[in-house]
């Protein structure tokens, strides 16, 4: 099955090389992040992708570049083809998926932190697979997955369908199987558009299913993302609750102004049970006691979930450049102060 999967890969990239010229865009970015103790640590992103579409709509190919730190070689992060068949009521997609037909929609607007809780638009994120869609009507379609893991069996599969409420939003259903529900993936959503500069998206997932969001592992989960963007104003709130598998509540948003290239961002989240923002640890410190003369000792503390983080982000855009210097604030870990370049192209 794999051979088969590489075979309809190569035919649509080599397809898309001999009739057009590729499409390539992505971006470079550097973070210094300066630690309240003195500490620095630096890292670095590169994404480049390249992409062709056939300007008839019936074939193509999207692949994707990228490392993630100075010290390690760029690698093949995806590379999938697609085609459409039967005048586009089926559409076959092969190769290392990024499959995106099903955006997901954020909660979050930093490029450096947060962003833990989003729909379920990643399945299958860099797998090797196949996902055979069908379009039966306008605004509908329904997909089967195969992931294959070795001995094909029901694990390996997963459904998907959504239908388009058009201006209004949509309904979306997606699962992946296992050979024991327990272990199996399933989740409902719906996105709304309410009024204009309003969206919301407000779901259930059930278990099992180790993906994306730290939220949803192991859980059963109700979540609600509400987006608002209006006037240079954008705000976003974003909770979730996990009622089974002990993550407790969730919660992360954030309130940004924009003027022409200038965009501040002030940002929270709330972690309960502190499985989710991760794990802090502080070194030990010492001050002189003015007083006394003496070194005073402040003990170094253990690895401890984080519960609660605030920051502040200013951004300057200029051309596809964009700049930003911030403050956050995490309960266990404390202060840092990030300052980002990022380059797009």
């Amino acid at each position: 099955m794999k051979k088969i999967l590489a075979v309809l890969l190569a035919l649509c990239v080599v397809g898309g090389m001999a009739f057009a010229q590729i499409t390539i865009n992505g971006y470079e970015r550097v973070i210094t992040t300066i630690g309240s103790d003195g500490s620095a640590s630096l890292a670095n992103r590169l994404r480049l992708n390249l992409s062709y579409n056939d300007p008839d709509g019936n074939f193509g190919f999207w692949g994707r570049v990228q490392y993630g730190d100075f010290s390690t070689a760029p690698a093949l992060a995806y590379g999938y083809g697609w085609a459409k068949l039967l005048d586009g009521k089926v559409k076959i997609t092969a190769g290392k998926l990024g499959f995106y037909d099903y955006d997901p929609i954020w909660a979050g607007v930093s490029d450096t932190q947060l962003d833990n809780l989003f729909t379920d638009g990643l399945w299958g994120d860099g797998a090797v697979g196949l996902v055979a869609q069908v379009y039966p009507i306008d605004g509908a379609h329904f997909d089967v997955s195969f992931i294959p893991s070795g001995t094909v069996s029901l694990g390996d599969f997963g459904v998907h369908a959504n239908y388009s409420l058009g201006d209004l939003g949509g309904i979306y259903v997606s699962s992946l199987f296992s050979d024991t529900i327990a272990d199996s993936y399933a989740s409902l959503f719906a996105d709304i558009k309410p009024v204009e500069g309003v969206e919301a998206a407000v779901g259930y997932m059930y278990n099992g299913y180790a993906g994306y969001q730290a939220i949803k592992n192991g859980c059963q989960t109700v979540f609600a993302i509400i987006n608002y963007s209006k006037d240079g104003i954008g705000a976003n709130v974003s909770p979730a609750y996990d009622f089974k598998g002990g993550k407790g509540l969730y919660v992360e948003g954030y309130v940004g102004y924009t003027a022409g290239a200038f965009t501040l961002n002030v940002l929270g989240a709330y972690d309960q049970k502190g499985g989710v923002l991760g794990d802090g640890a502080s070194d030990a410190s010492y001050a002189l006691d003015t007083t006394t003369g003496l070194v005073k000792t402040t003990a170094a503390k253990a690895a401890v979930p984080k519960t609660y983080m605030v920051g502040l982000e200013a951004n300057y855009a200029v051309g596809k450049a964009n700049l930003m210097a911030g403050c956050y604030y995490f309960d266990v870990s404390g202060l840092s102060f990030p300052i980002v370049v990022k380059v797009s192209f």
